[in-house]
């Protein structure tokens, strides 16, 4: 069965069976058949809950009202969740990530609050990225990131594609497998930044 729910103000009002309030009575049945429901109630067939819903993003105006880690809202027809505490920022320009999506879009972190930790995956340029350290505000692709896939946990992952280190935190370690130019390349060295096939690596 369906819901009727009514947002006013960011506040979530959801009937599961029937509406009472002094004015009046509203049966969800009653708009299944696609009659518009009075008072700013509006019917949806699907069996949502409160959690299917988010209130309108409003900019904070300081701690006392910051959004928490992991909370979620709606903002320019998305929602996003909240990635780090204390959250003053506005969704997609720091510190949200799409709450819709079990791999976020990757977004410029604006300094060390909302930086991306070691081994976080996100999506960039329609690649799939694992940050290589803590506090990783590069651009996926630039550096500091390697490019990954999504495999069924306890199956192995393959051999990703070289990327140019640009320095020891995403250097190569010692048999780290690779492709570049169509072939697979081993790395011979721990902290390798060569190129395969120039040095470095063997064919395999």
């Amino acid at each position: 069965m369906g819901r009727l729910v009514r947002i006013i103000n960011g506040d979530i009002a959801l009937a599961y069976r029937y509406i009472a309030t002094p004015e009046y009575i509203l049966h969800v049945a009653d708009y299944a058949a696609g009659a518009t429901p009075p008072h700013g109630w509006e019917y949806h067939p699907e069996d949502l809950t409160i959690d299917d819903f988010a209130p309108l993003w409003k900019q904070p105006t300081g701690a006392q009202d910051a959004y928490a880690l992991g909370f979620i809202v709606q903002y320019n027809g998305l929602r996003w969740r909240s990635l780090i505490n204390g959250n003053v920022w506005e969704p997609g320009v720091s510190g949200w990530s799409d709450a819709d999506s079990e791999i976020p879009s990757w977004i410029q972190p604006t300094g060390a609050h909302d930086s991306y930790v070691k081994d976080a995956v996100v999506k960039h340029n329609g690649q799939l990225w694992k940050s290589v350290l803590d506090a990783n505000v590069w651009e996926p692709g630039v550096a500091e990131w390697r490019k990954t896939s999504l495999v069924v946990p306890g199956e192995p992952i393959g051999p990703q594609e070289w990327i140019q280190p640009t320095g020891a935190p995403d250097a190569y370690a010692l048999n780290d497998i690779v492709t570049h130019n169509g072939y697979t390349w081993r790395s011979d060295y721990a902290a390798n930044v060569w190129e395969p096939g120039v040095f470095g690596w063997t064919q395999i």
